[in-house]
């Protein structure tokens, strides 16, 4: 009887949709089996034949559309039934011919799966950028089902996630796949606190959460579909057919909005995030605080002695009295403490017995000292509120001749651009590129594969290196009309002096073989950052001095700059380019798309 009563219900919840879809061509049968249209013909984007019912499906829309409307008029008698395995795209077929709904309550997977999904809401969530895993630089974006309205049921809602089946541990290998679409692509599920735990807890990144303006039917439609996506696979692009790309497509299916058409070719998270920002899909979001932020942020309330003792603690854990601690605000911070430091073990269960022990010993201890008041984690800025993931700078220069520079690159943010939505010790910079125009020439300056920095602070509860690591091609020190192939590989310390500044000290190696005199070359020297960021205006010095032990020479470069950010993605700017074989001045501005 429920089983009947939960068919009934689903069919007349889906025939009083307000959004009514007129044929096998239209927006949403297209959407749903992931058609694109190139001119006259069709090719949906899924490359496993389990998700057609006729031979040719990956191209033929209409084909399936008659082949499942003929299968809906036959009795469910097992799971293989056509309605059983499309439960969307089956109620879409009804909606349009306005056919009596099968009774779904014999597909029995279906119907337990449902039973126990029972969504109420639902949220995309967004894993911030990870510059330590190349994967995760731009950060990760999946879904959120919610069990009850209020989506504060952690324990009992399920993700929605779509990633690489990765088949190879060589970074090459992975890399190469990845780009070329080697990897084939899947959805999946999971209990949602696992995801929670391996992005707050063990890789320290920051969770939003941005609750999607769904109906219920659009709501029920989307579990509908992602039970039909389990048949399907999608040969995985790095950059363009990847994890955020797929769950914005799921989304879009179910609703009446286009939201890929926002998107370039080079697809990051913070762009599909944009896309149904602007589409008014996602609502204000809910921070996680990383693990990491909250001892950091504990640490800001403690005094110098208790700030102390946090560090004796997180030194030798096992060493340390807690005797010495009858404070409940520093105990609060201790189990943070510990939470972080053995995060790893604690998220794969696989924690030694005397983690265990200390762990409840601390519980214990703070269990009899009742209720603080835990000081409120700083606030972040809405990463959706920063700039776009692709930028364009347009500068003219003054040199030995006038004239400008164009450059690219497709992703995603230096040091030196607005923090606001990004991590301020931090950039991830892939494909730029540097053109110089003049009157009677266009020359290419640099192109870089990749230009990546990590400089969180060095001194905490542990020390931490900062580096910078890049990969290409850029002009020769010694010779303004030359290009040499360069990689530079740098470390060293980073702090920062005041509030909304950094300064970083490093060493190390730019290797570099040059064209003009086909030798390969070591420079070995000492390079440094310096930015002050003051509300919207930001001022700063990047130097370097390196020593040519084969030529026996120093090559150096200072480029002092100013920058003004004058709305969410236009920023002005004016800096110099000081170096050996020449000096240039610049002013231009900086367009984020």
């Amino acid at each position: 009887m429920i089983k009947a009563l939960r068919g009934a219900i689903f069919a007349l919840l889906f025939f009083s949709c307000n959004i009514v879809f007129a044929s096998a061509l239209d927006s949403q049968w297209l959407k749903l089996l992931r058609y694109n249209k190139f001119g006259n013909n069709f090719e949906s984007e899924a490359d496993s034949k389990e998700f057609f019912l006729t031979t040719n499906g990956k191209y033929d829309p209409q084909a399936e559309y008659e082949e499942l409307f003929k299968k809906l008029k036959e009795p469910i008698t097992n799971e293989n039934h056509a309605a059983c395995r499309f439960p969307a795209r089956s109620l879409k077929i009804i909606q349009d011919n306005k056919m009596l709904a099968p009774q779904f309550n014999k597909c029995t997977k279906l119907d337990k799966f449902l039973r126990k999904i029972s969504p109420k809401g639902a949220s995309l969530v967004f894993a911030s950028y990870f510059i330590q895993k190349p994967s995760s630089a731009f950060g990760h974006t999946f879904l959120r089902l919610h069990s009850n309205k209020s989506g504060d049921s952690s324990l009992l809602d399920h993700a929605v996630d779509f990633s690489a089946s990765v088949d190879t541990q060589n970074p090459i290998a992975y890399g190469v796949k990845g780009i070329i679409g080697g990897f084939k692509g899947r959805f999946s599920r999971m209990p949602y606190f696992l995801k929670l735990r391996e992005y707050a807890d063990l890789d320290s990144r920051d969770v939003w959460e941005y609750p999607l303006k769904l109906s219920v039917q659009e709501l029920y439609f989307l579990v509908l579909h992602l039970w039909e996506m389990d048949q399907a696979y999608f040969d995985y692009y790095y950059f363009s057919e990847n994890c955020s790309y797929h769950i914005l497509r799921a989304v879009e299916a179910v609703t009446d909005k286009d939201l890929s058409q926002h998107l370039k070719f080079f697809v990051i998270p913070i762009d599909t995030i944009q896309a149904m920002y602007n589409e008014e899909l996602i609502g204000e979001p809910k921070r996680i605080p990383s693990q990491y932020a909250l001892v950091q942020n504990g640490l800001k309330s403690l005094s110098k002695e208790n700030t102390k003792h946090i560090h004796d603690f997180y030194t030798n854990p096992f060493g340390f009295n807690l005797d010495n601690i009858n404070d409940p605000k520093t105990l609060d911070v201790l189990i943070d403490t510990l939470n972080y430091k053995f995060a790893e073990e604690l998220l794969t269960d696989t924690a030694p017995k005397n983690v265990n022990l200390l762990r409840n010993d601390i519980l214990t201890r703070r269990s009899k000292l009742g209720v603080s008041s835990r000081s409120s984690v700083t606030k972040q800025v809405d990463p959706v509120d920063g700039h776009l993931g692709s930028f364009l700078n347009v500068s003219g220069f003054n040199q030995k001749t006038n004239g400008i520079f164009i450059s690219h690159a497709f992703a995603l943010h230096q040091f030196e651009n607005p923090i606001n939505g990004y991590a301020a010790n931090s950039q991830m910079v892939m494909g730029f590129t540097e053109l110089k125009v003049t009157k009677n020439d266009i020359d290419l300056k640099s192109f870089h594969i990749f230009d990546v920095l990590s400089a969180a602070p060095s001194f905490g509860l542990e020390f931490k290196p900062a580096w910078r690591f890049s990969l290409g091609i850029d002009t020769d020190f010694a010779s303004d009309n030359s290009r040499a192939a360069f990689a530079s590989i740098h470390s060293g310390i980073s702090t920062s002096p005041f509030q909304g500044s950094l300064l970083t000290a490093f060493i190390g190696v730019r290797p570099r073989f040059e064209t003009r005199d086909n030798k390969f070359y070591t420079p070995l020297g000492l390079s440094s950052i310096f930015i002050h960021n003051y509300s919207n205006f930001r001022y700063g010095i990047e130097s370097s001095i390196h020593r040519n032990f084969q030529l026996k020479r120093y090559e150096f470069l200072v480029r002092p700059f100013l920058r003004q950010q004058l709305s969410q993605n236009i920023d002005s700017f004016a800096s110099a380019s000081i170096y050996n074989s020449d000096t240039r001045f610049n002013i231009g501005a900086t367009f984020f798309y």
